[in-house]
């Protein structure tokens, strides 16, 4: 271990590299860590979280009155649905 350490004192910029290397894969693997959790959490406070679903596209969650009726009258196995509508406008 005492010869790594002499190693490093020597070599300062591959320690370094190797130090930025970690902390860069660290974050990247919490970064990855908490939006596993949120996307598994979701709703989970629900009665019946399993069987809940979002349809939804990169940008925002809104859905229309039709496409709620189309999606009923098509899927006989849609139990309920509800229309959400987003009023506040980010540019």
């Amino acid at each position: 271990m005492k010869s790594f350490w002499n190693f490093l004192k020597k070599n300062k910029l591959y320690g370094a590299v190797n130090l930025v290397g970690l902390t860069v894969s660290m974050a990247f693997v919490l970064l990855l860590a908490v939006y596993i959790h949120r996307q598994l959490s979701t709703d989970s406070f629900q009665q019946n979280a399993d069987r809940i679903y979002v349809i939804a596209n990169e940008d925002n969650v809104t859905m229309g009155y039709w496409l709620d009726k189309h999606l009923k009258n098509n899927f006989p196995e849609i139990e309920k649905g509800c229309c959400v509508a987003n009023m506040s406008r980010v540019c």
